[in-house]
């Protein structure tokens, strides 16, 4: 089964999915369960922050002690936060569902989602 073609992805393994202006991010299967599978997300970008593209909106704390810079796959504004009201699992689980985002942001630049990867593309890319 291929990812959702209703969403963008980076070569990060983060994907968009964009209504209007704005923008939702979460974690591909790819990136939740490579060697040392997500275990919890810590120091998300502030409702507020700016988030440039290819920064850092967050830490992915994994299995065995290490961790991972969150890579914003878009630039804009944050607007929302996932307040780790999920479970980490139904997340490294179900990457795709409508629970399992992190953050929201708006004033999506169109020239910036262009050229995120669609699903084909992604699908393309190994997992490491």
């Amino acid at each position: 089964m291929g990812s959702p073609t209703d969403r963008r992805y980076s070569d990060k393994h983060v994907w968009a999915k964009k209504e209007d202006s704005k923008a939702t991010f979460g974690l591909t299967e790819c990136n939740a369960t490579k060697p040392g599978t997500v275990t919890s997300v810590s120091n998300l970008a502030a409702k507020g922050t700016n988030l440039s593209q290819g920064g850092q909106m967050g830490t992915l704390n994994r299995q065995g002690n290490t961790s991972d810079a969150f890579i914003a796959p878009l630039s804009g504004t944050v607007i929302d936060r996932e307040e780790h009201n999920f479970d980490i699992g139904d997340v490294v689980k179900k990457p795709y569902e409508s629970t399992s985002w992190f953050i929201r942001i708006d004033g999506v630049n169109d020239e910036e989602w262009n050229k995120l990867m669609t699903a084909d593309k992604y699908d393309q890319l190994p997992c490491p």
